[in-house]
């Protein structure tokens, strides 16, 4: 009797718990969350904040009392863009400032003093009619219930009802996993002519379930948005805290917005809100949170978010230190004795190595039945030490084969050495093996940055002949120097060593030559004389002083590809006057008597320039 009582007095203590603080309530390992029930938080969704990681956008007032707001976009690194929100003593917009008025500099956690940096583009966008890119995000978990998420989606609607003709927008949700809706459109697209927005019509069928993942989601937010031009921003409606993440953390997030330089505003529902988080996801990134518990005020801060977005001036400047050193930068923005200061970090973009074992698999055919083995490393100096989650990716199929056919499989990476390297390997089963040949590419991300190899993987991947089939043959002499502005000829012989076998395409690919950032191939096809020698020109308007990168590709009618030179490590053109040389050879016979050495040598327009130390 006595065991009866203890245990019903357990019981009704436990179901009073359950109605007066049915927020959370700790089980065990799990959480119990109203509306979500018994959830065992994912390790991503309980990582801390950490201010070290990530940007702090700083605003302060001087005596002419005006505030500024600045904004790094840094994906294009060294070449960085800001951008500014600009307001007056009443928290007006200021607008008509010149890029004048502004200076700008920079300094890195190991300089003892900032550098002032040249702002090399400068625009005001200010007028109420330029549009505006924004992704709405929306918590649609559980605890969400029907009321909040009904306050939330009328917002929105009301929001959108009343955005600009060239505004464009994307849907997300996000409970136990996170989903775009719609990609970046117009707002205004009304595909079934029903007299609502396709947008509109996608958020009224909203309905609350499952966790909350609340990291995922605000980066396919983001995902939405990296290809529109600015400005541009993410709109986040959640009740409150998070634990259900599987790709994200606060950490990693931010770093991501950040480097997208997109700004992200949090609204949070409700009285169980978390605040905490999501004011320190919008302060680093130079967005704003808001506590919202009616309908009305979201309306509210609606306007305010829109007018922030669009009243925003663009600075854009390289900065003087281009080393992908892993450092914080502060960057300091000043109007009229005023300064806004934001804090980036550089971060490491992975690096995708194939191994020399590797390599001469590309070079001969390959036995067919027979397991491959796909090696290499990725070296991200970064990843480690700020916590990133690093991940890697094979895919994978026979050359023939439909995309919807290919395989993606997640690489086990080794620990890093000291130059954070890690190795990585991949046996591709017997039963992929099959001739014509294989077809493979590599993806590595940080969660901030991503790299594919080869570069053009999605046209060009890496291809691996299968007996009896051979890839072509091409002999091909490289081109190495070249006068400016003259197009440069390109030839090669190419044969297929099968008699069944014809040259199906040729292509010469050309790009400029940029050693700081990945720019994409020019295809040129190469016309056959009918002998098998192979011809095409790369045009003079992309031979500059910068060089030339290109390769040549050439595929067989069983759609096995050869190159000479490749995407990731093309033929290199050496481009300049074509009396440079011998200039250069007369400027080294120069008697100095000894004072003095020619340091460096070039030609601007008709002139000669000579350095010396």
């Amino acid at each position: 009797m006595k065991w009866f009582l203890k245990n019903l007095m357990i019981a009704i203590i436990g179901i009073f718990l359950f109605i007066c603080c049915p927020a959370t309530m700790v089980y065990a390992d799990t959480v119990y969350v109203e509306g979500e029930g018994y959830l065992e938080p994912t390790e991503n969704s309980q990582v801390p904040f950490d201010p070290s990681l990530t940007q702090q956008n700083l605003v302060t007032k001087g005596e002419g009392d005006y505030s500024l707001t600045v904004n790094p976009m840094v994906d294009n690194y060294p070449d960085n863009k800001l951008y500014i929100t600009l307001l007056n003593s009443s928290g007006e917009v200021v607008t008509g400032a010149a890029q004048g008025d502004f200076t700008l500099a920079e300094q890195s956690e190991t300089e003892t003093q900032p550098t002032i940096e040249t702002i090399t583009c400068f625009e005001e966008a200010t007028s109420g009619t330029n549009g505006i890119s924004f992704s709405l995000v929306f918590d649609v978990s559980g605890s969400m219930g029907t009321t909040k998420l009904a306050d939330a989606k009328q917002s929105a609607i009301n929001f959108l009802n009343s955005g600009g003709t060239n505004d464009r927008a994307s849907l997300v949700k996000f409970s136990t996993a996170a989903s775009v809706v719609l990609n970046t459109n117009w707002i205004n697209t009304d595909s079934d002519s029903n007299g609502t927005y396709d947008i509109i019509d996608q958020l009224s069928t909203f309905t609350s379930d499952g966790g909350t993942a609340l990291y995922d989601g605000t980066a396919k937010g983001i995902d939405t948005l990296t290809q529109e031009p600015e400005p541009k921003a993410v709109i986040i409606f959640t009740d409150g805290d998070t634990n259900s993440d599987v790709y994200y953390n606060i950490n990693t997030v931010i770093q991501y917005a950040q480097n997208q330089g997109i700004s992200v505003y949090t609204i949070g529902l409700g009285s169980d809100v978390v605040p905490s988080v999501l004011q320190n996801i919008a302060s680093s990134t130079g967005g704003a949170y808001y506590f919202a518990p009616t309908a009305q005020d979201m309306a509210d801060i609606y306007d305010e978010i829109a007018k922030d977005i669009r009243n925003q001036y663009q600075l854009c400047y390289t900065t003087h230190n281009p080393a992908f050193d892993g450092t914080l930068r502060t960057v300091t923005v000043t109007y009229q004795d005023d300064t806004g200061t934001a804090i980036y970090r550089v971060n490491s973009k992975p690096i995708i190595t194939l191994d020399s074992q590797t390599l001469q698999l590309h070079e001969k055919s390959q036995v067919a039945g027979a397991a491959i083995t796909i090696s290499g490393t990725v070296k991200d100096v970064d990843a480690q030490a700020l916590g990133q989650n690093l991940s890697v990716s094979i895919t994978f199929s026979t050359s023939n084969a439909s995309p919807s056919s290919y395989t993606t499989a997640n690489l086990t990476l080794g620990s890093p050495d000291s130059n954070g390297i890690y190795t990585f390997s991949y046996i591709i089963p017997a039963g992929y093996v099959n001739e014509p040949g294989i077809i493979y590419y590599i993806y590595a991300s940080d969660g901030i940055q991503d790299t594919y190899s080869p570069v053009e993987y999605n046209t060009l991947p890496y291809t691996i002949a299968i007996l009896d089939n051979h890839a072509p043959d091409i002999v091909h002499t490289p081109v190495t120097n070249s006068p400016e502005n003259q197009v440069i000829p390109i030839s090669a012989t190419i044969s297929d060593p099968d008699v069944a076998d014809t040259i199906s395409s040729v292509i010469l690919y050309y790009r400029v030559h940029n050693p700081d950032q990945t720019t994409p191939f020019h295809p040129v096809s190469m016309t056959d004389d009918g002998g098998g020698n192979y011809s095409a020109q790369i045009p003079a308007d992309a031979v500059t002083f910068a060089g030339v990168d290109y390769f040549i590709s050439a595929w067989d009618s069983n759609t096995i590809r050869a190159e000479s030179g490749t995407s990731v490590n093309p033929h290199f053109v050496s481009v300049g006057n074509e009396n440079s040389s011998f200039c250069m050879s007369l400027v080294q016979e120069i008697p100095t008597n000894g004072a003095l050495d020619i340091e460096s040598f070039s030609i601007d327009a008709d002139r000669y320039i000579v350095s010396f130390r």
